[in-house]
């Protein structure tokens, strides 16, 4: 076969795909498939947790940098914006993923965790944008 013999076989294999994937019998097995339920809620959560920590993540380093602390997480983790990078990844998997699949039985539930721990994260993304340069030479506590 010459390369254009061959050319013309492979596209005749992919109309024909084409025309089979298109008739009623295969769009009326594919209608017949169970649907994965997606709410509307379940979306915005989707979106909204790796937003809410990629901003974590970036205002922290911001605040960090300004003199601030973390709070919350170890040093080795919040003085590192790749650690904190990996750290917020591995939640974001646990929460777009993990909570879902564990959770099928309660979806309410998981939906609640899910909510509560993205506004957590934003309310703690937002403090880090207000947090303001600590000032040199002062007294710290502890100190007298």
């Amino acid at each position: 076969m010459q390369g254009e013999e061959v050319t013309r076989l492979i596209l005749l294999a992919l109309l024909c795909a084409t025309a089979y994937g298109q008739s009623p019998d295969v769009v009326a097995q594919l209608m017949d498939a169970p649907q994965p339920k997606h709410s509307v809620q379940d979306r915005v959560l989707d979106i909204a947790d790796p937003l809410a920590r990629t901003l974590d993540t970036i205002t922290t380093q911001i605040a960090l940098s300004n003199g601030g602390h973390e709070m919350i997480l170890p040093d080795c983790i919040a003085q590192d914006w790749r650690a904190m990078a990996a750290f917020s990844a591995g939640r974001t998997v646990i929460n777009n993923w993990v909570l879902p699949r564990v959770g099928r039985r309660h979806p309410r539930i998981v939906r609640t965790v899910r909510w509560i721990d993205v506004s957590g994260t934003v309310a703690f993304a937002v403090h880090n944008l207000f947090v303001k340069k600590a000032p040199t030479g002062g007294v710290t506590l502890g100190e007298e």
